[in-house]
């Protein structure tokens, strides 16, 4: 799963379900929005903002907390 935080102003109930990419360098791979937070988190360095969850299934080993670039399909 990829974890992503999103700014209130990106925050939209319609999200959950979404088809989405999740891009690693060359690579992307198919997955969806199986999580919508709706509670405000505070990141340290950052502004308040929601946390997101997308599934997606790999053929190979990806080590947590590789930066990814997720595209939700609208």
């Amino acid at each position: 799963k990829a974890i992503a935080l999103i700014n209130s102003e990106q925050w939209n109930s319609l999200l959950m379900g979404k088809t989405a990419t999740v891009e690693l360098g060359e690579k992307k791979f198919s997955g969806i929005v199986n999580y919508l937070g709706y509670k405000r988190v505070k990141p340290t360095d950052r502004l308040p903002a929601y946390e997101i969850h997308i599934s997606f299934e790999v053929d190979q080993f990806i080590p947590a907390e590789m930066p990814v670039t997720i595209v939700i399909k609208e």
